[in-house]
């Protein structure tokens, strides 16, 4: 039996949504799901609910990952926020979040959504 966390990957360039996928799955993540777009994010959330979620906050629908990150925050899932943008802070500022700059390094998002103590230390 899989003890890992559900993680949902919310990110629209496919490479680095797969690339993530992969290297999480690699390190024993069982059940990932990967959406694009605001819309398919929370139809995934309504089938299979993640107990962590990695989102862009540029989506293929605009910048909707911060309306995102706050609607799943708000149902208990930690919520890692990945952008290239330099200061998104202020659109997140009421989100519990942990912010990672591109590209991300997926040992270190293991790391954390397996040792959930430090996002509840936040």
């Amino acid at each position: 039996m899989n003890t890992k966390p559900r993680v949902l990957i919310v990110e629209d360039d496919p490479i680095i949504a797969f690339d993530l996928a992969e290297e999480l799955r690699t390190r024993g993540f069982a059940s990932i799901c990967v959406a694009d777009n605001l819309r398919d994010a929370l139809r995934a959330v309504g089938k299979d609910p993640p107990e962590a979620a990695v989102i862009d906050l540029m989506l293929a629908d605009g910048e909707t990952g911060a309306t995102l990150a706050s609607i799943l925050a708000r149902g208990g899932v930690k919520v890692f926020v990945t952008s290239a943008q330099t200061h998104p802070q202020r659109k997140l500022a009421a989100v519990q979040h942990i912010y990672m700059k591109k590209p991300v390094n997926a040992d270190i998002v293991a790391f954390i959504i397996e040792h959930d103590n430090i996002l509840s230390a936040i």
